[in-house]
This record gives structure tokens, C-alpha cells and sequence, in this order.
């Protein structure tokens, strides 16, 4: 009986893997498709039966996954699935809740603007996304440093007095002592001389190269120009330093031109270190950067140019910093082991400004609470409870191993594709992907996720879970006439408009719950979508109290961290015809759910804003004459509010700083803050009792 039911237990967990089905079969048999011919380059394609995807794919205009037909991501396989359109019908799986994607898998939606770039999940279709399974955000816990412009071995801008005039020509070239950092000596060569000296200083330049001890940091920087018009036969110069710091490659100064930038580190004796950039003259101001490691410290070189039109002016800055301080190390709140080198991640800010929000690469883990970064910090971000208010910072992975993202389109630098579920769908649950660059600022309902009028998906019981959305043309999270959904733990970041976006007024019942979101930015000039993403886009878009808010994080918009504003009546199509789930001015009645422990900071207006009428034109204004009130439909409020109790809504624990004009502004009935924490903004709390 025990190898029975051990025996049993084997195969019933293979089975919740959705790779190990037997019954797949491979993507290139002919007779999972239609027509029978495996799909070719730019042909649409339709599924008719399960398949693994276990092959690298050819590029696809649309991919239709007919009616009981399956489409299943191999983990073993590393796919790069490119297509314009994905239509499902049928089932779409990556991973799956109870067996995880380990993979890689690798979606890229192409196509220019008017052209299909979307993957649509339609009537009966199942779409299952499960990734690795990553912490997605957590705090600092500690303050982390920029770096100081100062640094604390060697500052260098031409790093002597000889080359302080802007006009001086040549390469400069550094030597230092790598085991202190210390600047040992320094040269420029000016190769603009006359014919009868060139030869002379060519010499000089080579037999300095050539003495320079092994074992030392050296350095070579472009200032200006090497020649006047390339008149002069540089072979032997470019010889040189190849001979010191290259092994069979040439160097890139040879294609060098008046205006370029150049910029080279290595250590003498070990060309694999070597560290060479290069930039030709291809616009009006522009730098390169080297950066060598070695030891305890960070070398950076900068050769900036700026051209002036007739001349140029040109510099070369060196400076050597303590590696410790120059690829700092953050202490994290939460573990963060399943963090790894590589991952990019976003570090909010803590200030007014919400454009102080930092990209950061993972350089190493050094334990279990701490991250190194591959770069310094350009920002100080805060990382402490100063006087009983929560100002550490949050610091979000950006990072997953499913991605979607999206080709640039040839017209448009706002046409991504897009993520659309419709009505009756099967089943749907995101969680573990990286969607970046999606969305659309051509055309109204094409956002990064969307759920469009899908209505009570209660029994279906999507979520959206652990994602990250980033640098969206358009929202992060749409809400259409959907009640029921889940939104979980999210990384939102860079986003033209609203960033989760409760769409008509009607969405209820939806739990969001420790969301992040940062960059919610404005529509560039001439775009917007709605009139309120050009007058104050907001990262939480709130239009119906029917809702639960926990452990969100709004970190920096160019607006407002948290918008409730409510239409009388759900801004619904004209042709729809169907229930609108809320009565004429029901919301204004109707008490918000749940709003426990958010926090909104670094926004540019309000953190929390508690006021306006959506109207039907889009624009939202006027006072919100909002009143709850209990039972407001059984007991007849909307028609006589004057028999009717108040109703109470408790804005529990809410966290705002550093908001510029208003922690929290707050307008209606019966509305109570409770046991909340403000600190840093010009006016930090707001409350306006409606006149009724």
C-alpha cells in the first residue's frame, strides 16, 4: 500500500506540469495545424491541436490557438516567440500555479502603427502565464548614498595645469599605482604639429608607452582631436597602444575623427582587463566612459565632446574611487535570495522630485538582506522611520524570466502591443512576467493588461500577480466594466498616464493589495488618451468605491499617488445595452470598501486625493458631493438621502511624505484618517466636509 500511494503521488504531480502532458505533440508536426504545413516565416498560422513549443519559431503575423487546441512553453527550451498578433481560442499555458515556468520564454509583438499587436484572449480561451516565483518589491532598510562628486582617492579633470586650455589638442595619457590609487604621472601628446616635428613626437609617444612599469593602471583619454584632418601617418601611435593593451584586435582610435570621443583603461601586463569605448563625431554632445576594476578600486575615464559648429570643445576627466563606494551595497528589508546578478531593479525615490527614481543593475548578493549594485547611486534614497513615519524607500525587480515586450514601431514611438482579455474567457492568471514597452497612445483601449467588459468574472477568479509593467506607452493595468479581479504585488514603472486604471466607474469587488507604482508620467505633447492623463496623470485611478485597497505604494508621479473620483453613471458605450452594476449617482452614496495601510510619496501633487465628478466628457472637476451612507440602495438614499444614516470611511494607517502640495486631500461626509503618518509637504492634510 505505501509504494502504491507514493507510486500515485509521482504521477499525479508530473501531471500538474503542463510540458509533461503525453499527449503534446512537437511544433513542427505538420498535423497540429491547419492545413497541415508547419507555420513559415511572416505566415499566419492556426493551432488545431496541443503542442510543446520546443523549437525555435519562425517570425508570425498572427498565431490563432483554435478552440481545443493548446499551446505549451517547453522550460527546456529558450524561445523567442515574434509575432504581430496571438488570437486564443483555446489554451495559451507557461507554466502553470502549482508548477512554475523555470525557463526562459521570450514574446515580441511587431507591427507598425495601424497593423494588429496584441495578444487577445477571446470567448472560452485560457491564458496561464507563471514565472519563476521572485519577491517583487520591498523597502530599504538603511538610507543609501549617491555617490559624492568628490571621491575620495583622485579627482581628475585633465588632472593638470597644462591642459586646462579648451583648445589643447592630443591624448592624454594617466599612469597610476594600482595599489593605492594615486596618480603617478601624466602626459598629453599633441600629434597637430608641424611635419618636420612629427616624426620626434610620435617617438616620444611610443617610447613612453613602452616605459611605463607592468603592474600599472594606465589610461589614455581623446582631447579635441589627435590630428588636424588625419595629415599625419598615425600608424605607429595606434601600434602602440594596441601593443599595450590589446591581443589581436585593433584599436577603435583608428577610425577616429575631429569631434569624437575616446576613452581607454587597462593594467600593463594584462590586456584581458583592457576597457575601450569609442564615439565618432555623429552628434552635437556626447561622452564615452571607461571603467576598469582592479583591485580595491574603480577607475572611470570620460571623454566628453561638445561641438561648436566651427570647433569643438573637449574633455577627458579621470577619477578613481573606493570600488566599495562606487558599486555600493544596499540593505534590503526583505530576504531577497531569489534575486540575482543581473536583475534590474528600480530604487523609488524619497524626495519631491519623482524623476530621483533610479534603474540599478544586481551586481551580487552578498547575503541573504543585501544587494550590490553594478553602478553608483545618482540619488541619496532615504531608508529610515524618521519620527514615526515610514520613509524607507521601496526598491522594485524589474527583471522575469517570461517576457513580453515590443518591437519599435518605424512611425510611432507609442505604439506597443497590448494584452486584452474579453468576455466568457476560460481562465486567466499573470503572474511572474516582465511586460515592457506595451501599450498604445494611438488608440483608446489598448493598455499594457487589459480586461475589457468582461463583467462578473467573481467564479473565474483572475489575478494578476507579482508582475512587472514597465516603461508602458499606455497604463499598466486596465479595469474595464470587470468586477471580481485580483491584483497582487505588482511592479508598475515609467508609464504615459494613469497607471492602474479603473476604467468606466462600474469596476467593483476588485482586491488590490501590495502594488507598487512609480513614473507615472505625462502624455508627451499632442497625446493623452483621456483628458485627465494630460491635466494629472495618477497612479491609482480609482472611479467606483466598490473596492478594496491594502499595502499599495504609490512612489512618484507627476501627479497624484491616489485619484477617487466618481461619474454618476458608469461611462459606458453607447451601443452597450447590458447591466451597468451601479445606479445613477450610487457612488457618491456608497463608502469605499477598504483602504488600509498604503502609502503615497514623492508625487508631484497630491499623495491622496479624495475629490471631483468624472464626467462624461472625460474631464473630472467640480466638488464630489460625496456623502456614504448605509444601505443606499435598499434603504432609498440616492432618491432621499435626508432619511438615510451616514455612513463612515476609514482611511487606516495611510502613509504620505514628501507629497509637494497635499499629503492627502480629502472631501466628503462622514471620512476619517486614522492612526496615519504625514510628514514634508506644503500643505499636509486637507479635509473638506461637503455642505448638503
Amino acid at each position: 500500500m505505501k509504494f502504491l500511494l507514493i507510486f500515485c503521488f509521482v504521477i499525479g504531480s508530473s501531471l500538474q506540469c503542463p510540458h509533461q502532458d503525453p499527449n503534446l505533440l512537437d511544433w513542427n508536426n505538420p498535423t497540429a495545424w491547419d492545413g497541415g504545413t508547419v507555420p513559415q516565416l511572416n505566415s499566419d498560422a492556426t493551432l488545431i491541436k496541443s503542442v510543446k513549443l520546443n523549437s525555435k519559431p519562425p517570425i508570425l503575423r498572427e498565431l490563432t490557438i483554435a478552440s481545443g487546441a493548446k499551446l505549451v512553453f517547453d522550460p527546456t527550451t529558450d524561445v523567442h516567440l515574434q509575432v504581430h498578433a496571438i488570437y486564443i481560442d483555446g489554451e495559451f499555458h507557461i507554466g502553470s500555479e502549482t508548477c512554475l515556468f523555470e525557463g526562459n520564454a521570450h514574446i515580441t509583438f511587431l507591427g507598425d502603427v495601424g497593423e494588429e499587436k496584441i495578444l487577445l484572449v477571446r470567448t472560452g480561451g485560457t491564458f496561464e502565464v507563471h514565472g519563476s516565483r521572485k519577491l517583487p518589491w520591498t523597502k530599504l532598510d538603511g538610507t543609501a548614498p549617491k555617490l559624492q562628486k568628490t571621491p575620495d582617492i583622485l579627482e581628475g579633470k585633465d588632472n593638470l595645469d597644462f591642459c586646462n586650455d579648451k583648445c589643447q589638442d592630443g591624448l592624454l595619457v594617466y599612469q597610476i599605482e594600482p595599489n593605492s590609487g594615486q596618480l603617478i604621472a601624466a602626459h598629453i601628446f599633441d600629434f597637430t604639429v608641424l611635419n618636420e616635428e612629427i616624426e620626434e613626437r610620435i617617438n616620444q609617444f611610443v617610447d613612453y608607452l613602452g616605459d611605463i612599469p607592468v603592474d600599472r593602471i594606465v589610461g589614455i583619454g581623446l582631447k579635441k582631436q589627435i590630428v588636424d584632418n588625419k595629415k599625419h601617418d598615425l600608424t605607429r601611435v595606434f601600434q602602440a597602444i594596441e601593443d599595450l593593451a590589446h591581443t589581436d584586435v585593433e584599436s577603435q582610435l583608428r577610425g577616429v575623427d575631429k569631434g569624437s570621443a575616446f576613452a581607454l583603461l587597462g593594467l600593463k601586463g594584462a590586456k584581458s582587463k583592457t576597457v575601450e569605448v569609442f564615439e565618432a563625431n555623429v552628434k552635437a554632445h556626447h561622452s564615452v566612459m571607461a571603467k576598469l576594476y582592479h583591485g580595491n578600486y574603480a577607475y572611470v575615464m570620460e571623454s566628453y565632446v561638445r561641438n561648436l559648429g566651427m570647433g569643438c570643445e573637449n574633455k577627458v576627466e579621470l577619477h578613481v574611487y573606493d570600488d566599495a563606494l562606487y558599486r555600493p551595497t544596499i540593505t534590503l528589508l526583505d530576504e531577497v535570495s531569489t534575486w540575482l546578478p543581473g536583475d534590474k531593479l528600480i530604487v523609488a525615490s524619497t524626495d519631491y522630485n519623482p524623476e530621483q527614481a533610479e534603474e540599478v543593475t544586481v551586481l551580487s548578493i552578498p547575503s541573504s538582506h543585501q544587494v550590490r549594485l553594478t553602478e553608483p547611486l545618482k540619488f541619496t534614497h532615504y531608508g529610515n522611520i524618521y519620527k514615526g513615519v515610514d520613509m524607507r524607500g521601496e526598491v522594485g525587480l524589474l527583471s522575469r524570466n517570461v517576457k513580453f515586450d515590443s518591437e519599435e514601431a518605424l512611425t510611432s514611438d507609442f505604439y506597443g502591443g497590448h494584452i486584452k482579455v474579453l468576455k466568457d474567457f476560460a481562465s486567466v492568471h499573470i503572474e511572474g512576467a516582465e511586460l515592457e514597452g506595451l501599450g498604445q497612445q494611438e488608440v483608446l483601449g489598448a493598455y499594457s493588461i487589459h480586461f475589457h467588459m468582461c463583467e462578473d468574472v467573481s467564479q473565474a477568479r483572475p489575478w494578476i500577480r507579482q508582475n512587472s509593467i514597465h516603461h508602458s506607452k499606455s497604463r499598466c493595468i486596465t479595469i474595464h466594466h470587470t468586477m471580481g479581479l485580483i491584483i497582487e504585488q505588482n511592479v508598475c514603472y515609467r508609464t504615459i498616464g494613469h497607471s492602474y486604471f479603473f476604467e468606466a466607474g462600474s469596476e467593483q469587488n476588485t482586491i488590490m493589495e501590495g502594488n507598487l507604482g512609480l513614473g507615472t508620467s505625462k502624455p508627451p505633447p499632442g497625446r493623452g488618451l483621456i483628458p485627465t492623463d494630460t491635466a494629472c496623470p495618477t497612479t491609482y485611478w480609482v472611479t467606483n468605491p466598490k473596492n478594496s485597497f491594502r499595502n499599495n505604494a504609490a512612489a512618484g508621479s507627476f501627479c497624484r499617488g491616489f485619484w477617487f473620483n466618481y461619474p454618476d453613471f458608469p461611462l459606458l458605450p453607447d451601443s452597450f445595452t447590458g447591466n451597468a452594476y451601479m445606479l445613477n449617482k450610487e457612488a457618491r452614496f456608497t463608502a469605499i470598501h477598504q483602504f488600509d495601510d498604503n502609502t503615497a510619496h514623492s508625487n508631484g501633487g497630491a499623495g491622496g486625493f479624495w475629490d471631483n465628478i468624472l464626467k462624461p466628457n472625460g474631464k473630472s472637476e467640480g466638488y464630489n458631493q460625496y456623502r456614504p451612507m448605509k444601505n443606499p440602495v435598499e434603504n432609498n438614499c440616492i432618491a432621499d438621502p435626508k432619511g438615510c444614516e451616514d455612513d463612515c470611511v476609514y482611511l487606516r494607517r495611510f502613509t504620505a511624505y514628501k507629497n509637494v502640495r497635499q499629503n492627502a486631500w480629502v472631501r466628503g461626509g462622514c471620512m476619517k484618517l486614522v492612526e496615519s503618518s504625514f510628514s514634508d509637504s506644503l500643505s499636509s492634510v486637507v479635509l473638506l466636509r461637503n455642505m448638503f
